[in-house]
């Protein structure tokens, strides 16, 4: 189980269903959009903090799996590292240099070495 303190789970309501999922260093803030038939997460964060990612998700009413649509504002890892966990259920729409690290399966971007 990973221990999770009040600051790391944090998350912002910017609107009605549109809310800032807080990150802490390294990683990046995330995005999440619950629609009427479609949930979008905006970046994902790094690899590493999926389980965190995955707690917070669920703070919201959301799975993983719940997430239709993973919107990758660019490559650097803190944005588009754990997208993996998301590209068996979600279509991954990501900026170029994005889709050609993860097409091309660049395992800084990924982390995928550190993972197994």
């Amino acid at each position: 189980m990973v221990r999770m303190n009040p600051e790391q789970t944090k998350i912002i309501p910017i609107r009605e269903d549109i809310y800032q999922v807080y990150a802490v260093k390294p990683g990046s803030h995330v995005y999440v959009i619950k629609g009427v038939n479609k949930n979008v997460l905006i970046d994902t964060g790094i690899a590493t903090k999926f389980p965190m990612l995955k707690e917070q998700l669920s703070q919201i009413g959301l799975r993983p799996k719940d997430i239709d649509l993973v919107i990758l504002s660019h490559e650097h890892i803190d944005h588009a590292g754990a997208a993996i966990f998301f590209a068996k259920n979600a279509i991954i729409a990501a900026h170029r240099s994005a889709a050609n690290k993860m097409a091309l399966q660049d395992e800084f971007v990924t982390l995928q070495r550190f993972r197994e």
